[in-house]
């Protein structure tokens, strides 16, 4: 039996396609452009004392990640995208034209949910859940493959984890 390639599990998922869910699909993906709502969380974060903390931790991992993601891996890889290689029928998004590896929008989503989750264990499970289903909208949107994803989303998470650890032992904030 043949093992299923990254293409053919794209296939797969594209198979699944109903209007609700490329409505839903569309709209997850779009909320992570260019990290705005990541962005805008961390902000209201840091704007209130008690999760200040919390808030420039995510900062921090939306800087490394912008800097590690969009300035050094995509370029370095250069991986065309599914939707460059294979057609589909009626894409719900215009093929991008940088790299697809990593996936910015999972890294970013899984950077930010993991500082979530360091800092408040039961809001953390509901971002890195919103994270996962972001990483899904991108595999579903076919611009990316489950590698691209899944090193997002370790990528994103390393970030998370060391931006928490510093923000916590380097900063003190009143």
């Amino acid at each position: 039996m043949a093992s299923m390639t990254e293409i053919d599990f794209l296939l797969l998922i594209q198979s699944l396609r109903t209007d609700t869910l490329d409505a839903l699909m569309f709209n997850l993906s779009a909320s992570g452009d260019g990290g705005f709502i990541w962005l805008v969380l961390a902000a209201l974060l840091v704007i209130i004392r008690q999760t200040r903390k919390a808030g420039l931790a995510i900062l921090l991992a939306l800087l490394v990640h912008f800097v590690a993601i969009n300035v050094w891996l995509k370029p370095l890889f250069d991986r065309l995208r599914p939707c460059e290689i294979l057609t589909i029928d009626n894409p719900l998004l215009q093929c991008l034209q940088d790299g697809s590896f990593p996936s910015g929008h999972t890294s970013a989503a899984f950077a930010a949910a993991t500082v979530i989750f360091c800092a408040n264990k039961r809001a953390g499970i509901l971002a890195l859940a919103f994270a996962t289903l972001m990483g899904f909208s991108r595999l579903y949107l076919f611009v990316h493959y489950p590698s691209d994803v899944l090193v997002g989303a370790l990528l994103g998470s390393l970030f998370g984890f060391v931006a928490y650890w510093l923000v916590e032992q380097k900063t003190k904030l009143p």
